[in-house]
């Protein structure tokens, strides 16, 4: 079997989706998290969202002094209405749907994978004609916890809030 056959599909698919999505026009930015419910510890995100395309993507490590969360998250927002503009900038809520795979580990814990839905429900700000942005968000999540054994996981309530550059 030839090993690098996989690359064949995956780096075309790459290119068409690079070339598809208008690099010039992309957000990228941190955000900081807790949570209402106790499943989780306080952490930080690195966001990033190509402008043509529709999912906002967040790489998120939580920590605590014994265990540690590495995860990845894709929300769609369904609707971004504008509530208010004004001079510099715009004031909008958001809605959508997405979806989170996370590994949890450390001292305190065993290793252990999930994943689940989520539903962003958020405000964002623009400031400074679209070139910065900063949001608050609380997303409820839903998820299966895929090992150490199969099973369901309590809804949890993670909140955010941050900023993002668009260039």
């Amino acid at each position: 079997m030839n090993r690098f056959k996989p690359c064949r599909l995956v780096l075309p698919a790459v290119f068409l989706l690079v070339s598809a999505a208008r690099l010039s026009a992309f957000g990228v930015g941190l955000q900081f998290q807790g949570n209402i419910s106790s499943d989780f510890d306080p952490g930080i995100a690195v966001t990033f969202k190509l402008e043509s395309l529709p999912l906002i993507f967040a790489a998120d490590w939580s920590f605590s002094s014994d265990s540690s969360e590495i995860g990845l998250a894709g929300d769609v927002w369904l609707v971004n209405p504008e509530l208010a503009r004004f001079s510099g900038g715009s004031f909008h809520f958001f809605a959508g749907l997405g979806f989170f795979a996370e590994t949890a580990f450390g001292e305190s814990r065993d290793f252990a994978f999930d994943a689940g839905l989520r539903i962003p429900l958020g405000f964002n700000l623009f400031l400074g004609g679209r070139f910065a942005e900063i949001f608050v968000q609380v997303v409820p999540s839903f998820g299966l916890e895929i090992l150490p054994s199969l099973g369901l996981e309590r809804p949890f309530f993670p909140l955010g809030a941050g900023a993002r550059l668009w260039f």
